[in-house]
């Protein structure tokens, strides 16, 4: 008796599968995209697996279907932002399928399973559900490793905590000095200090939360009578990858507090807001070394 492949068991784990290997490729890209964009891009990604019950399909046509599947799969979950961060993206998904098919051939290997079926460039596994997802999620858990292996460590003495304050309201961050950071606000000439939207939120009030979010110059023009306005800059900035504005705001007061206990005077600096994480929890703010006078 030939191998029996079940429709709904083969979609449904490849959209788990596929989900979580988009999820895993974000910790090598530093992004959070909508929960609900790694959703569709999974769901499309597993209609690939569809093509295990076509006749045998040319090796070459097969390679031709499934670069721009992984391109289509890449711009669904993060979108397009620049030529190179989108090649780095796609770069850094195939990273993460190699990972899961080395974790996945170990997986068949060691148990052994009774059946394993290929074709066209699809692999199905007669084995358990259960094996499957705790497969995926293992692979899930060693991507995460190799991601925080790659990154830089960062060392104790090139963090410092710092307090930010506006309308009352504090927040204690940990910052980075970052030799590479010279944003600053060619009206003011102040530094700009980057952080993570999800640690200096409570600082923003709710009804103007989403101009940060959005970097909308629209979304500022609208909050002309908002008592906020004066406090607000849109800070152009140029890296390697792409170039944008960055919402930012002047707090009351901004100052570091040292080892000993001891506060710093207060600088003048703008508070970059940024969606996006700029670590793996050591640090959520990045600071200019110009702070340091």
């Amino acid at each position: 008796m030939g191998n029996v492949i079940y429709i709904d068991v083969l979609i449904v784990l490849n959209i788990f599968i596929n989900y979580f290997l988009l999820l895993a490729t974000t910790f090598f890209l530093h992004q959070k995209p909508k929960r609900w964009r790694l959703v569709v891009s999974a769901v499309v990604g597993s209609l690939f697996s569809l093509l295990i019950f076509f006749d045998n399909i040319r090796f070459l046509l097969i390679t031709l279907i499934k670069l721009p599947l992984a391109a289509v799969l890449v711009l669904i979950a993060f979108g397009y932002h620049s030529k190179s961060l989108y090649i780095k993206s796609v770069l850094s998904f195939f990273a993460v399928n190699f990972i899961f098919g080395g974790v996945m051939m170990a997986v068949w290997m060691f148990i052994s399973p009774s059946g394993m079926y290929f074709r066209n460039g699809t692999v199905y596994f007669n084995i358990s559900a259960l094996t499957l997802i705790a497969g995926t999620l293992i692979a899930y858990f060693l991507i995460q490793v190799v991601s925080y292996l790659l990154d830089n460590r960062v060392k104790k003495t090139e963090l410092m905590n710092v307090v930010v304050e506006a309308d009352g309201k504090q927040v204690v961050l940990s910052g980075f000095w970052d030799t590479g950071n010279k944003l600053s606000d060619r009206i003011s000439g102040m530094p700009v200090v980057i952080c993570e939207f999800c640690s200096i939120k409570e600082l923003i009030p709710l009804e103007i939360q989403n101009v940060f979010l959005t970097n909308s110059i629209d979304g500022l023009a609208r909050l002309e009578q908002h008592e906020w306005i004066q406090r607000i800059r849109m800070v152009p900035f140029q890296v390697v990858d792409h170039s944008g504005m960055l919402t930012a705001f002047r707090p009351d007061h901004f100052y570091f507090i040292y080892k000993n206990g001891k506060k710093s005077k207060d600088k003048k600096v703008l508070i970059g807001v940024t969606d996006s994480r700029l670590s793996h929890g050591e640090y959520n703010a990045i600071l200019s070394t110009t702070l340091k006078a």
